[in-house]
């Protein structure tokens, strides 16, 4: 059983599939399975044998690095997990090892279907400090942790993962109280005083489940940096669940997570015990460039410049950023990395906000992948190419289409309200990008509503066929 568990381990995808083929047939009287025993039991080693033989052969079948990443994250978290709680509490020690294990599976299919969504919230949440309910709206119209309670409800994974997600969701409150009291970390006294106090409080925290909610929350800060107040907030908080000193906590995450780096071995993946090299207030993301401000406040700033103003044109930061899409090997790790560096060239061509749409050819949508100063939801269809007179020209030819007072009453009537709305501009210009003679994403930009100048759209044209010659080169 023990190798069995292990070999498991290593393959979290194989887990998550036992627990739910487990839970799946189980009847209404009989409890979601908790631990690979149980599982093991319910379904049989013969019904396990067929199961794993059905499975494609993943070395055929390219991972995404991004879900990989994630996987990574939640082992690091099992590994805190067990080191933190498993010894202390140690007959559900199952229970914590399966948890944490499979605390972050929900999210698992969706960046196996969009993997380019875990660094964009990297990017947002983690070093622009946005928050995050924000950006997940925005994203994909619903915070993940209302969407990952769903779907472990869904799945019947074990009650301690579903808990964990409702006390992340609905019990901020006493997640609130329960940091003002660890915050008093340097007097364990008056912490235990003022738990008495608040019993519900006290009730509530020593709840065996928290111990995975606990070790997938440090696992997820400390992707980030080990120093900043996230990070210290779970540190303080398993401190107070353990009743034990908060550097002694400290001590046993970071040996804990230089081990679980060197069982790992050489990997292409972020494991941050390479943090713990770093200055203590270094951060693994920093805050990306401000954007461009809105016209408004360019204008309260400059009084007397024009709106085709040309001052915003940096010839020599664009031919550099053209320089970098033709490098060979690509500095680029994955399209989404690429089409960003695409974005802010385009920006250095006078063009302050970027809308990258691609094109879904089955369902003939396009889908908005990346955006620079605009707001719409990615990986949510945007309008039907196929049937809209502008967006199916853009697509037919390479020529850019540039929207502008003279023509913009007659281009707009075929566009949908909602999105001219969002766009929010008389002024824009639109285009086509090709690979392998046919088109695959669709460009919108503008300067903030402002009349484009004419080497705002030279900039534009060359910016595509650059981006053209860097996608036939992947």
């Amino acid at each position: 059983m023990s190798e069995i568990s292990r070999a498991i381990t290593e393959a979290p995808s194989i887990a998550l599939i036992l627990f739910r083929e487990a839970n799946r047939s189980t009847s209404y009287l009989s409890e979601p399975a908790h631990n690979l025993d149980v599982v093991l039991k319910r379904l049989g080693m013969a019904h396990c044998t067929r199961l794993l033989s059905s499975l494609m052969d993943e070395s055929r079948v390219p991972i995404p690095a991004n879900l990989r990443q994630i996987w990574l994250i939640g082992q690091h978290a099992n590994r805190q997990a067990n080191t933190l709680f498993a010894n202390k509490m140690a007959r559900l020690w199952q229970e914590i090892h399966w948890g944490s294990l499979l605390f972050f599976s929900p999210l698992w299919p969706l960046l196996t279907r969009y993997p380019e969504l875990l660094p964009i919230w990297e990017q947002r949440v983690l070093g622009n400090q946005e928050p995050a309910y924000k950006v997940e709206r925005e994203l994909l119209g619903v915070p993940l942790v209302k969407l990952c309670h769903a779907l472990a409800v869904q799945w019947s994974l074990p009650q301690w993962i579903i808990d964990g997600y409702a006390t992340l969701g609905s019990n901020r409150q006493m997640m609130a109280r329960a940091l003002h009291v660890a915050r008093l970390h340097h007097a364990p006294l008056e912490q235990q005083r003022r738990l008495d106090e608040q019993k519900d409080l006290n009730a509530w925290l020593g709840q065996p489940a928290n111990s995975i909610v606990l070790a997938s929350g440090l696992a997820l800060a400390s992707h980030n940096s080990w120093g900043d107040n996230h990070c210290l907030r779970w540190q303080r908080l398993i401190s107070l669940y353990l009743r034990q000193p908060l550097p002694v906590v400290q001590q046993k995450n970071h040996q804990t997570s230089v081990e679980h780096a060197r069982y790992l071995g050489t990997t292409n993946l972020w494991h941050p015990a390479r943090a713990l090299l770093w200055p203590w207030n270094a951060r693994r993301i920093p805050p990306a460039r401000m954007p461009v401000m809105p016209p408004a406040a360019m204008q309260a700033e400059n009084p007397g410049s024009t709106a085709n103003d040309s001052s915003k044109l940096d010839v020599e930061q664009w031919r550099e950023q053209a320089r970098q899409l033709l490098l060979r090997p690509s500095p680029f790790r994955n399209t989404l990395q690429l089409l960003t560096h695409y974005a802010n060239m385009l920006q250095h061509g006078a063009l302050s906000r970027v809308l990258i749409l691609r094109v879904q050819q089955a369902s003939d949508s396009l889908m908005p992948v990346c955006q620079l100063n605009y707001q719409f939801t990615l990986q949510k269809p945007l309008a039907s190419h196929a049937t809209n007179p502008v967006f199916r020209h853009v697509m037919q030819n390479r020529d850019t289409l540039h929207v502008h007072a003279g023509n913009h009453g007659k281009i707009t009537a075929h566009l949908d309200a909602g999105l001219l709305a969002t766009l929010g501009g008389d002024n824009l210009v639109m285009g086509s990008i090709w690979h392998k003679d046919k088109p695959v994403l669709l460009v919108i930009a503008d300067d903030w509503g402002h009349p484009l100048s004419a080497e705002s759209l030279k900039a534009f044209s060359a910016s595509n066929r650059y981006l053209e010659q860097s996608l036939s080169l992947r």
